[in-house]
């Protein structure tokens, strides 16, 4: 076993994916939303929301986002020093880690769960 280590944390990471993923999301459907169509969405709870707050992240804080996973990938290429991590994929957060620097996730159950009625 190789330690791996990195100078960003879970929550930062994360910040990273959500954040370039609301202006991304916000791009696809920015004809609907200025149509109107977002309140006739039906589940108001979920992707509406994150198009409005999308919509006023200025240029300058996505292009910071942006420099800031730049500096995430470059990190974690010098620290590769294995071909492949293997770890506990319980949290989804940590399985999306690897999103934003371009490396591939599989998930493999290693147990099963006696189900319940």
């Amino acid at each position: 076993m190789v330690p791996f280590k990195l100078n960003y944390t879970v929550d930062s990471v994360q910040g990273i994916l959500n954040f370039t993923m609301d202006v991304e999301m916000l791009t696809h459907f920015d004809e609907w939303q200025r149509s109107g169509l977002d309140d006739a969405y039906e589940a108001q709870d979920q992707w509406p929301y994150e198009l409005r707050r999308a919509r006023v992240i200025t240029a300058v804080d996505y292009l910071q986002a942006q420099r800031a996973r730049e500096r995430l990938i470059q990190e974690v290429e010098k620290s590769f020093t294995v071909d492949a991590f293997i770890g506990n994929a319980t949290d989804w957060e940590k399985v999306c880690m690897g999103n934003p620097v371009g490396m591939l996730v599989i998930v493999r159950r290693t147990y099963w769960f006696d189900q319940i009625d």
